[in-house]
């Protein structure tokens, strides 16, 4: 039901701010880092604290700590972990690693996508005591590395743990949706898009995917075409919410509206093969054999597997 790209936008924000833009999310290489105002001013304050530091251990391991952080909002990356490399080098035995290097270098891991050092360096950190703004990030981050590696039900317990800790963080519902979305437990997803609304009543998306969770679902139909014309008066002519709309309308046996929403879903959008899919269904029904036929046959070029996809929601021509 939610668009990836939706998704990479809201994790990207949590990790590095509202100035880092994401196109399809840090897992597809395609992220765009803007570094934050005054970031580079921050790393130069702090490489002439260091030239003072030299012969104070503890302190240049702070310092490195800091700058390392300082280079992720700059965008260095690769400096940012050298720099931690380097207090790590400069700590003193009997200082202990704290939470701010631990925190930092995952950071600066993940962004690079090297996922099993950033999991190794936030298990550390949550071996430590945090605050609830520290452990919130890091199961944020950790949530989102299971679920780009396909462990959902992991995932699902870390985006848990950050509901707990933050029951009004909007963005933690979103996520943990799509966990169970790619579980498949449409139940809970509906649930958690529900509560997205309540928190964000202004955001059409999670209005979009209650529209949606009703529809897989064949329940709360009604509620689901509310949620619907909730996210088209917020967002008009979104031709995935259209599709959405279309769906829930086909449910409830309105054929003919379903195919005007579909046909207006795919004036935006031509490579909708639901839309595609189920106009074509909704034709069959209504007798317009030949003008089904060619849909089918569509919907079939983009999906080939389309017919199985939906045969799994109790859909068939």
């Amino acid at each position: 039901m939610l668009a990836r790209t939706a998704i990479a936008v809201l994790l990207a924000t949590a990790l590095c701010g509202p100035s880092f833009a994401a196109g399809q999310g840090l897992s597809d290489r395609v992220a765009r880092c803007v570094p934050e105002p005054g970031a580079a001013e921050q790393v130069s304050d702090l490489t002439v604290e260091i030239a003072k530091a030299e012969q104070s251990p503890a302190q240049l391991f702070d310092l490195y700590v800091e700058r390392g952080r300082a280079r992720i909002t700059n965008c260095d990356l690769t400096s940012a972990l050298a720099d931690f490399d380097r207090a790590e080098r400069t700590k003193p035995p009997s200082l202990r690693y704290s939470t701010e290097f631990y925190i930092g270098r995952g950071d600066a891991h993940l962004r690079l996508e090297e996922r099993h050092d950033a999991l190794a360096d936030y298990d550390a950190a949550l071996a430590r005591n945090l605050n609830t703004e520290e452990e919130a990030h890091v199961h944020h981050m950790r949530g989102y590395i299971h679920s780009d590696q396909g462990e959902e039900s992991q995932a699902v317990a870390d985006f848990s743990r950050l509901i707990a800790l933050k029951p009004d963080f909007a963005e933690a519902y979103w996520l943990r949706a799509v966990s169970y979305e790619n579980l498949k437990d449409y139940v809970r997803a509906l649930a958690d898009y529900d509560r997205l609304a309540m928190l964000r009543p202004d955001d059409w998306t999670g209005w979009a995917q209650i529209c949606w969770g009703h529809a897989y679902l064949n329940s709360g139909l009604a509620d689901g075409l509310r949620a619907c014309d909730v996210a088209l008066r917020l967002n008009p002519d979104d031709p995935n919410t259209l599709d959405g709309r279309g769906f829930v309308k086909f449910r409830l046996g309105r054929f003919a509206d379903a195919i005007a929403d579909y046909d207006a879903a795919l004036r935006q959008e031509a490579r909708l093969p639901g839309s595609l899919y189920l106009r074509g269904i909704a034709k069959l029904r209504l007798g317009h054999e030949m003008e089904a036929t060619a849909d089918l046959a569509a919907a079939a070029r983009f999906e080939p597997e389309i017919a199985g996809r939906f045969a799994a929601y109790g859909i068939v021509p």
